[in-house]
């Protein structure tokens, strides 16, 4: 009886141990996803911190001092029309991981995002737009999208807000028809959200409009702000418990889905004089 119970004892502890390390394993992805994501996040934005053109003669300027429209810019086109954002960042991705310069030069700018031109590159997977916690695909093959989204203030329209004077308080980093310089961030480069991700309304990596620019909605039946891993929030949804967000000054950082809405609010904003800290630091 007694050896009975000593192997019996023996295999509860082996089927603990077993169970401790294929929970540290999926621990271990979990947080190589969020890590992964991050330094997607770092890389686009280090595109959109854009730096200023010197005069001729003289030595470029290093700091980054403004961030680009969030379509390429078309006298005719709609913004939903046009090409996003996304399209001139390709050359400031990784070139040793996805030969996205090639995908560039395949791209008509002067042509809608949907033109037949177009289309070729509409349908490669950008890998850098694609949350490595979670990624997910278009299983139609018509295009492929972007989990990465650049943040436009509060409200649907926000993105067709203008810089004033004085810079509306609904408006965020990203605009339609113009760059933001950081002079136009009086509430921090900081504290100022540039890009979060997102498994909602998922829509064509290159195409301008909400699948690349959103706004944050407060409306009364507007969905969660910030919600975990499978989730129905605006943004996050790729990993457990909150989502990576980018900052103007190119920090990325770990937002929880328990995060304030009122310090949210003032995160997604340039000039809405709120300088909520972000939770932890």
């Amino acid at each position: 009886m007694n050896r009975l119970i000593g192997a019996l004892v023996l295999v509860l502890i082996g089927l603990i141990g077993a169970g401790l390390f294929l929970t540290g394993i999926t621990q271990s992805r979990v947080d190589q996803g969020r890590l992964y994501c991050q330094n997607h996040l770092r890389i686009l934005s280090q595109f959109a911190a854009m730096h200023e053109n010197a005069p001729a003669g003289e030595n470029p300027v290093r700091a980054p001092n403004v961030i680009p429209p969030g379509t390429v810019p078309h006298a005719v086109l709609s913004p939903e029309q046009r090409l996003a954002w996304t399209v001139p960042a390709l050359l400031t991705m990784d070139q040793r991981t996805q030969d996205t310069a090639a995908i560039f030069a395949a791209v008509d700018l002067n042509q809608p995002w949907s033109a037949e031109h177009n289309l070729p590159p509409a349908r490669t997977r950008i890998l850098n737009l694609i949350c490595p916690g979670n990624p997910t695909q278009n299983a139609t093959q018509d295009f492929q999208w972007t989990q990465y989204v650049g943040i436009t203030g509060i409200g649907a329209d926000s993105a067709n807000l203008g810089l004033g004077p004085p810079v509306p308080p609904n408006a965020g980093c990203w605009r339609y028809d113009g760059a933001t310089p950081f002079s136009a961030i009086t509430d921090g480069l900081s504290s100022t959200m540039l890009f979060a991700e997102t498994t909602q309304q998922l829509g064509p990596w290159l195409a301008g409009g909400t699948p690349t620019l959103r706004g944050l909605l407060v409306t009364e039946n507007a969905p969660p702000f910030l919600g975990g891993i499978s989730s129905s929030s605006q943004f996050g949804g790729n990993h457990p418990g909150g989502g990576n967000c980018a900052f103007a000054d190119g920090s990325v950082r770990w937002l929880q889905s328990s995060i304030d809405g009122s310090v949210l609010r003032g995160l997604v904003t340039i000039a809405g004089d709120t300088h909520d800290p972000i939770p932890g630091e």
